[in-house]
């Protein structure tokens, strides 16, 4: 649900609130289990729209990544104000806060090349049944001083646009708002594992993709690939 400042406001751009958690391993399992049961419903009543919860199937093994979409941080930062004063988070957080080993949160912003720019197509796009049960991926690139905003044109719409074409389930793109500059992360789905192999194959010997990435490896210093499944609570599966 949409958090407690300015609703019905649907339709300017957002910031993202990217929440990734990694979690000691023997209590991974009962903190996800309490969250799903618990935790889930207390931070849906404050936070704004939460558009998933999903945890991690490849890369850093437990952790879980939740994506809140806020108008902007005055509206993340007076949600944020109101859970921290709600006494059942607090219970929660309580007993759930030592299963956490490490946490990351970034502000990131969608790019003018994204698909999904407003909270109002997060929405739509969580309520389409055609995108239950959904195999994601999250695409992050770091790249050189300067090197994102010049990709992040004609360059970075060819690979969306191909990528699509393929059958990758382009679902949003954004850049990053705090933290390390110059990163981007491109939020894509998938059937089902087999279904991503298709289309990585087909990507691989597609002829217009080669120039594309021909010229974006030159400004990239790292890129990471992490694939994620959608919990059960998550408004995004």
């Amino acid at each position: 649900m949409l958090g407690p400042a300015k609703k019905g406001r649907e339709d300017r751009a957002v910031i993202i609130d990217m929440r990734v958690y990694t979690y000691v391993p023997a209590q991974f399992a009962g903190f996800v289990k309490a969250y799903a049961e618990t935790g889930h419903a207390v931070v849906a009543q404050h936070l704004g729209y939460m558009s998933g919860v999903f945890i991690s199937c490849s890369g850093v093994a437990n952790r879980t990544l939740q994506l809140f979409a806020y108008e902007d941080n005055d509206h993340r930062d007076e949600c944020r104000r109101g859970l921290r004063a709600d006494p059942a988070w607090l219970d929660f957080i309580r007993e759930a806060a030592s299963a956490i080993s490490m946490q990351e949160n970034t502000i990131i912003r969608p790019t003018g090349i994204s698909p999904i720019t407003t909270i109002r197509e997060l929405r739509d796009l969580a309520l389409n049944p055609a995108m239950d049960d959904r195999l994601f991926q999250l695409r992050s690139r770091q790249f050189y001083p300067g090197k994102a905003s010049s990709f992040l044109t004609v360059a970075g719409g060819s690979e969306l646009r191909l990528r699509a074409k393929a059958g990758e389930q382009v679902l949003a793109q954004f850049a990053a708002d705090t933290g390390s500059g110059d990163r981007t992360f491109t939020f894509t789905a998938f059937c089902n594992a087999a279904e991503r192999d298709r289309v990585n194959q087909a990507l691989k010997v597609n002829a217009g993709m080669a120039p594309v990435l021909e010229g974006l490896y030159p400004s990239l210093a790292a890129e990471a690939c992490d694939l994620w499944l959608p919990l059960a609570c998550s408004p995004l599966r």
